[in-house]
C-alpha cells in the first residue's frame, strides 16, 4: 500500500484551517526536545522522512480520497486549499523548513527544526505538517541513546583500554522486536550514527537510500556469522559438541564467529569452547577469533564463572600497558535483556576481574529500539507565530502556551531559532540573530540541503 501523503496528519488537523483568524496569512513553528535525563540530544532523521514522502508533487487523486475519508470520518476538509496546492503549486508543498545539521548533538530545549509558510493562501499547512514531522523523534531518541551508551562504553574503554576503541561493543539486535519495517529500518540507521555492529540487515539499504549518494554507496554496519539456538539444538542434546566442531570447520576461513552456548548448560559449553583441541584451534593463526554468547541467568554470575573457567583452561591473555587482562583469541557477548544499567554493571563485575572492557559486548534489541516513546526526550513541536494582514499593513503576532497548571510545558514565542555563539555553544534564540544556526533543507518541494552519512557519524561523536 502507497501511503496517501494528504492523510498522514491527526484527525482534527483537517478541521483547523477556518479556526485560525480569517486575516491570518503566515505560520511559524518549531520543533524542540524539551528536556531527557542528560540534557543531550543527538538529532537525526528529518532528511529520511523529507525524502521519503515530500520530495515528490502531492496528487489530486491523493487529494480526492482524503476528501472521501474526512467526509465519512466526520471532519471538514479543506478541498479548496488542498487543490489549490495540488494545481496552482504543482503539488509542493508551500513551506521553507530549516534545521540545524542532522547528527550534532545539542542542549535540550534548543530548537532543532522551524517551519514556515511560503504561501499565504494556505499558510495552515505548516501546522498541518506538525503530526509526519513529529516522527523525527523515533531516530533522535535511538540515536541519543546509542549515543548514551557509547559515553558509557567510552568510559570503561579510557580507563582499561590501551586504544580505547568501542564501535563494535553495541550491537543492534533489534529488528524482529521493532513495530513495523519502517521503525526498524530508519532505527537501525540511527543506531549506526554511533556503532558500525548491527544484524538490522535492511538499515543498510536504508542508509544508503535515504543518506548516501547512490552512485557512491556505503556498507554502514557489519555483522559475523552467528549460531542461534534452533541451528545448535536441531543436532539435538547429544550433538550439542559435534554442532560446535562443525560450526568452527564451516567458518574457517572468517575473522571473527559468534555463538550461543546457553542451550542446554553454558559452563559446560564453555569448558568445552575454551579448552583441549577446541582451543588450540581457535588461538592457532587458521582459526577465526570466537565470542562466546551467554543470554539466560543473572549476567554478572553466568559473566564471572565463565571468565573463571576460561582462566581454568589457560585461556591465552595479554595484559595491557593500563594492566587489564584482553583475552587474546576469545571474548563474551550478552545479549538478552541489556539496557545501559545492566551494561554498567557487567563492565563493574568484569574490569574488577582484572579483564579490559574490550573483552565484552552487548546486543541490545528491545530496549534499544523499543524502549522509547515521544516523551522520552519531551519532543513537541509548536506555533510561536503568526502573521496577520490588515489594510493598513500586516502584523507578525507571538504565539504561545503559558498553563499554570504546568510550567514546564511553556512555549516558546516569536520567530525563534537555534544560535551559536563563538565558543560553539548551541542555545534558543531568534531567527533574525546573526548567529542563527539553522540551515534551509526544504522549500517548496525541494530538498535544498542533504547530509552524507559519513558526515552525519562524524558530527555524532
Amino acid at each position: 500500500m502507497v501511503e496517501n501523503r494528504v492523510m498522514l496528519a491527526d484527525s482534527y488537523k483537517y478541521s483547523q484551517p477556518p479556526q485560525y483568524p480569517g486575516n491570518m496569512i503566515g505560520m511559524y513553528d518549531y520543533m524542540e526536545a524539551r528536556k531527557n535525563k542528560t540534557g543531550k540530544v543527538v538529532f537525526f532523521g528529518a532528511q529520511y522522512i523529507l525524502k521519503e514522502y515530500f520530495s515528490t508533487p502531492i496528487t489530486i487523486g491523493e487529494v480526492m480520497e482524503a476528501y472521501r475519508y474526512a467526509e465519512g470520518h466526520g471532519e471538514p476538509f479543506d478541498l479548496g486549499g488542498w487543490t489549490y496546492i495540488v494545481h496552482e503549486l504543482g503539488g509542493m508543498l508551500p513551506v521553507k523548513i530549516s534545521s540545524l545539521p542532522e547528527g550534532g548533538v545539542y542542549p535540550t530545549g534548543v530548537p532543532l527544526m522551524v517551519i514556515q509558510y511560503t504561501d499565504e493562501k494556505v499558510a495552515w499547512v505548516v501546522g498541518w505538517l506538525e503530526t509526519v514531522l513529529m516522527k523525527v523523534w523515533y531516530p533522535t531518541a535511538v540515536a541519543t541513546k546509542s549515543y548514551e551508551v557509547r559515553q558509557l562504553l567510552l568510559k570503561y574503554a579510557e580507563m582499561t583500554q590501551d586504544n580505547p576503541f568501542v564501535d563494535f561493543q553495541y550491537h543492534n539486535f533489534g529488528d524482529r522486536g521493532s513495530t513495523c519495517v519502517e521503525a526498524a529500518g530508519i532505527g537501525g540507521v540511527a543506531h549506526l550514527t554511533q556503532f558500525l555492529g548491527t544484524d538490522n540487515f535492511n538499515s543498510l539499504r536504508y542508509c544508503e537510500e535515504f543518506y548516501n549518494n547512490v552512485d557512491d554507496p556505503l556498507i554502514a554496519g557489519y555483522s559475523i556469522p552467528a549460531t542461534e539456538h534452533s541451528t545448535v539444538t536441531s543436532w539435538g542434546r547429544e550433538g550439542e559438541f559435534d554442532f560446535y566442531d562443525n560450526f568452527l570447520e564451516i567458518n574457517k576461513e572468517r575473522d571473527l564467529i559468534a555463538c550461543v552456548v546457553d542451550s542446554y548448560d553454558p559452563y559446560k559449553a564453555t569448558d568445552y569452547l575454551t579448552s583441549g583441541e577446541y582451543k588450540e584451534k581457535v588461538e592457532s593463526e587458521e582459526y577465526p577469533n570466537f565470542v562466546l554468547r551467554p543470554d539466560s541467568g543473572e549476567p554478572e554470575a553466568v559473566v564471572t564463572t565463565m571468565i573463571r573457567i576460561m582462566e581454568a583452561n589457560n585461556v591465552a591473555f595479554t595484559v595491557n600497558d593500563k594492566g587489564f587482562k584482553v583475552f587474546t583469541n576469545y571474548s563474551i557477548l550478552w545479549g538478552d535483556g541489556i539496557t545501559p544499567h545492566q551494561i554498567a554493571i557487567i563492565l563493574h563485575v568484569v574490569t574488577q576481574l582484572g579483564y579490559s572492557s574490550s573483552i565484552m559486548a552487548f546486543g541490545s534489541g528491545g530496549d534499544l529500539m523499543q524502549n522509547v516513546n515521544r516523551d522520552t526526550n519531551g519532543f513537541a513541536v509548536k506555533c510561536s507565530s503568526i502573521t496577520l494582514a490588515y489594510l493598513d499593513g500586516v502584523e507578525e503576532r507571538e504565539v504561545y502556551k503559558d498553563p499554570i497548571t504546568d510550567p514546564g510545558k511553556k512555549s516558546k514565542r516569536g520567530k525563534v531559532a537555534a544560535i551559536r555563539n563563538s565558543n560553539g555553544v548551541y542555545s534558543a534564540g531568534y531567527a533574525v540573530d546573526s548567529r542563527n544556526a539553522m540551515e534551509v533543507i526544504y522549500l517548496n518541494g525541494k530538498l535544498m540541503k542533504t547530509h552524507n552519512f559519513e558526515e552525519i557519524r562524524k558530527a555524532s561523536r
